[in-house]
């Protein structure tokens, strides 16, 4: 941690209390009842809404909330006058903070500035959790910001749930056709619609004041404009069957849940009720990741994309080199005229003395249009690594040394170890999504593609679970820093970072009772005597529970590589 937990909280107090004594006569006005049936002012009721650091943020206020409140009234205290205040709903979307230095940098975890010390839920305070968490999502700069406990439990009320999908696919971005993929004249076909009919649902169930469509009012609340959700915004909410029947898809094939038959009562239609999972949440997004591998394995490793939809509609204007630095000047040149504008408005405002104005927003970063060239590279990259992971492991260690990293050998041997997880899962199902022909094998080694007959699973759940790869997962690491070969040290065999407060997912999981690192297939890795000296905080009864978890993913890997396991819902 930096110094913000010393010297974040005392700032925000005092800077609290200089805003809040100014309202010291109307709040006492609006919480007093002078007459009968005039207006009083009860409490507040808070309903919190994030994705991605816009979730630290709304995690980082409920946690400064939690200090300015009373403890025994839960209440904001000015004088003599009592404010209660509630959180009744804090709506996450995949959280990510990486303030500072993210976890790119060995030994940092972007837990720097305003998001130091403060992203794990006060207890008793919010009423109701929902976070949802991108399956498929794997860049280092976008570790995930668990709503868990790190001693392994979930707040009250509380409940995080994976989607399918990368960052974006949950909280927006991409617009239509981006990648070549959710192709149309609106957002109906995007993958992040799903999770914004869930959000809402929970949302409006737990008594957030949400819009709604005109024709679900009676005809005396229709008149009540603050109900009715306007024609441009209830078209936002547009959504498909067809990608609604592929996301069933999704569920049933790698959660192994059968989806609900129609026709579905109305309870079933507006309740949003996740389903309980049976295993952790490092262990459903290493299944998940095993999902995608298998895909990438076809679709990249064999350069099956090519023949694609999405590929072929992916647009690529600016992969010239000289076609780009024009479009890159042009917008500089936009760029330059807008802070232009600004200085002859800031010198305005100076010299007439006249209200001040916000500035003319600037133009957006460039980002060159070759979404075609970058999956073709982005597919070569993986198919170099999934048939030379030794590659990767040289990789490891050379950012591990020169980042001064303590122990890079361990770190190189634990993530060695989950690639060949992620690459023995992934090679387990890939012919479940890409069929070989009637008494045919395909996929037998790296090097071997074999036979694919994709029609034959079309529209099985399969087949759909291969479509929503293909038209409705986008390919966050594809483009991201582009200009300096992707992300540094990144990869397509690389899991997601997931802390739990400001402790890692391998600080929780992978030491034994000597200190040493476990691996896969229990195979160890002796730690020094200054990693036994300082082992990670953790009770005995934690320890014991934690590698007997570990030991049963291991065995699941090692014995069932191609079954489907249960996960979050």
């Amino acid at each position: 941690p930096g110094l913000e937990w010393a010297t974040g909280s005392g700032n925000r107090l005092r800077e609290f209390y200089k805003q809040f004594s100014a309202l010291t006569r109307p709040l006492r006005i609006a919480l007093q009842q002078h007459q009968p049936g005039q207006v009083k002012l009860l409490g507040l009721k808070l309903y919190v809404y994030g994705f991605s650091r816009g979730a630290t943020a709304a995690r980082a206020f409920v946690s400064a909330l939690n200090q300015l409140l009373a403890r025994a009234t839960q209440s904001l205290r000015l004088l003599d006058l009592h404010l209660p205040v509630s959180v009744e709903y804090l709506g996450l979307l995949d959280t990510v903070a990486s303030v500072g230095l993210a976890d790119i940098v060995p030994g940092a975890n972007g837990h720097m500035s305003w998001a130091d010390g403060n992203q794990q839920l006060p207890a008793n305070l919010v009423k109701r959790c929902l976070h949802l968490v991108a399956s498929h999502e794997q860049r280092l700069c976008f570790p995930l910001e668990s709503i868990r406990r790190a001693q392994g439990g979930y707040p009250a009320n509380s409940v995080e749930v994976i989607y399918p999908g990368v960052h974006s696919d949950q909280g927006g971005g991409y617009p239509p056709g981006d990648q070549g993929k959710a192709i149309g004249r609106d957002d109906r076909l995007l993958l992040s619609q799903i999770a914004l009919h869930d959000l809402y649902a929970d949302a409006f169930a737990h008594g957030a004041p949400l819009k709604v469509p005109k024709a679900a009012l009676s005809a005396s609340m229709s008149r009540e404009n603050w109900r009715v959700m306007d024609l441009e915004a209830e078209a936002e909410f547009a959504i498909t069957p067809t990608l609604v029947n592929r996301f069933n898809a999704w569920r049933q094939v790698t959660l192994g849940l059968e989806s609900a038959l129609p026709p579905l009562t109305l309870q079933q239609i507006e309740h949003y009720e996740p389903l309980l999972a049976s295993e952790s949440l490092e262990q459903a997004l290493q299944a998940q990741l095993g999902w995608i591998t298998a895909w990438r394995i076809d679709r990249y490793g064999f350069a099956s994309l090519i023949d694609t939809d999405f590929y072929r509609e992916a647009s690529d204007k600016e992969a010239d080199p000289q076609v780009r630095k024009d479009s890159e000047n042009n917008r500089d040149a936009e760029q330059k005229k807008v802070e232009d504008r600004r200085k002859l408005q800031l010198n305005r405002e100076r010299r007439e003395d006249v209200a001040k104005t916000p500035f003319e927003p600037g133009v957006k970063d460039f980002d060159a249009d070759m979404a075609q060239t970058q999956l073709r590279e982005a597919a070569e990259e993986f198919a170099a690594a999934y048939r030379n992971s030794g590659m990767l492991d040289s990789i490891a260690v050379r950012v591990a040394l020169l980042a001064l990293v303590q122990h890079p050998y361990q770190l190189s041997e634990m993530a060695s170890a989950e690639r060949q997880r992620m690459k023995a899962a992934g090679r387990a199902r890939v012919s479940l999504l890409f069929p070989p022909p009637s008494d045919w094998g395909n996929h037998r080694d790296e090097h071997t593609r074999g036979h694919v007959a994709e029609h034959l699973n079309a529209a099985q759940p399969e087949g759909l679970l291969r479509a929503l790869f293909d038209d409705q997962v986008h390919d966050s690491r594809a483009w991201f820093l582009y200009n300096l070969g992707r992300e540094p040290g990144g990869h397509y065999f690389n899991e997601r970072m997931v802390f739990f407060g400001d402790l890692g997912r391998r600080d929780l999981a992978l030491y034994g009772e000597e200190g040493a690192v476990q691996l896969a297939g229990g195979k160890t890795v002796p730690a020094s005597e200054s990693v036994r000296s300082t082992p990670p905080v953790m009770d005995a009864e934690r320890l014991a529970e934690v590698h007997r978890a570990i030991d049963a993913i291991w065995d699941a890997y090692d014995a069932n590589g191609g079954e489907v396991n249960d996960a979050l819902v």
